[in-house]
This record gives structure tokens, C-alpha cells and sequence, in this order.
């Protein structure tokens, strides 16, 4: 049966296999990742603000000179690196920490670290490339970096939809899920005087 208000075949419906976390976890889609992708921006300036305020206070200028430019831009891909390395390390950044997000294989299952690596450097793959062509001053690594950062940008695109799945997690067969608290139930607790 086609058209509007059909129900699609069993055999097209698309499942998540049993998990015992599956009843824990839930995918999240772009906007709750894009709140997680902001955290961690804020995270980042505040600790590269007293680096850079240290670097203006003890060379004065009016504008960056060319090394100087370069050396801040280097250590800006550097700490960005280091600071999302986490995503790998612990399978969520300080972002997808506070917002109770985690990445996971797509089943659920815990990703193991060579998975989180490859979805880590996938994503993240412009800053690595970018950081390279500015060490070595390739303007075509530049150009690379930049069109990695639009693929990855429009990748990110297809997380708007129902399964919340974007180009390198479905790269990586990862998800970021949403683990929710697990409700504690207490049996019957008499009360007992305390004398």
C-alpha cells in the first residue's frame, strides 16, 4: 500500500537491536548537539582567554604580526584538539557531559576506542588539516581543510531527521545518545524508632 497514511512494510521499518541499554538510551538529533557543540565553544574561550590576554599584555602591538598570528592560530587548533581529544578518550566532551549525551555504537553498545577515534578525526578532520597547512604554509591543505569543514558542516544535516545520524557517525556506525537517569525503585523500608 502506497500514498499518504500508509504504514510502511515490517520489513522497511528500521529497528534498533536490543541493547541492555537500549531502555536507558535514546538518540538525540541536531539541535540538542548543536547546544553541546555551543558549551564546549564557551568552554574553549575561557580557557584560551588568559593565554591570549598574557600574549597581549606582554607583546604589545598594534596588530599581530605574521608569527604571531600563526603561532596563536596553532595553539587554538591545538587546545581545540586536545579539548574534544575527549570525545575519544570518554565518549562525550565536557558539552555532551552537561546535556547527559554520549556517543555509542549505533546499536547502543559502548563504542570502543578505535571507533570513537575514527568518528573523532572524521569530524574534526578540518582542524587537523588546517593545522598541518598552516605549520607547513600549504595553501592547498588550506583549501582541502576548508572543503573538509563544508563537508562535515553538510553532513551534519541529515541529523534533522528521525534517526538523529549524521555523516560521520554513520562513517563511524556511531550515535549520540541521550542516557536517561534510571529510576530507582526502593522495596518497602519500615520505619524504625530510634531509641
Amino acid at each position: 500500500m502506497t500514498g499518504l497514511g500508509a504504514t510502511p512494510k515490517p520489513s522497511t521499518m528500521r529497528r534498533m537491536p536490543y541493547s541492555p541499554d537500549t531502555d536507558r538510551m535514546e538518540r538525540k538529533g541536531l539541535i540538542r548537539r548543536i547546544t553541546s557543540l555551543g558549551i564546549d565553544i564557551f568552554a574553549l574561550v575561557l580557557l584560551t582567554m588568559p593565554g591570549m590576554a598574557a600574549e597581549a599584555y606582554f607583546h604589545p602591538t598594534a596588530s599581530p604580526t605574521p608569527a604571531q598570528h600563526v603561532r596563536w592560530s596553532l595553539v587554538s587548533y591545538g587546545f581545540w584538539l586536545c579539548y574534544t581529544s575527549f570525545e575519544f578518550l570518554s565518549a562525550a566532551s565536557l558539552g555532551k557531559f552537561l546535556l547527559k549525551l554520549k556517543i555509542a555504537n549505533a546499536d547502543s553498545t559502548p563504542a570502543t576506542t578505535s571507533t570513537l577515534f575514527l568518528r573523532w578525526s572524521t569530524k574534526w578532520s578540518f582542524l587537523i588539516i588546517g593545522a598541518v597547512a598552516l605549520a607547513i604554509h600549504a595553501p592547498v591543505l588550506q583549501w582541502l581543510a576548508n572543503l573538509m569543514c563544508f563537508i562535515v558542516l553538510l553532513g551534519c544535516l541529515p541529523a534533522l531527521g528521525d534517526n538523529g545520524i549524521t555523516w560521520h557517525d554513520r562513517w563511524s556506525r556511531t550515535a549520540v545518545f541521550r542516557v536517561r537517569r534510571l529510576r530507582q525503585q526502593r522495596g518497602f523500608e519500615p520505619l524504625l524508632n530510634k531509641a
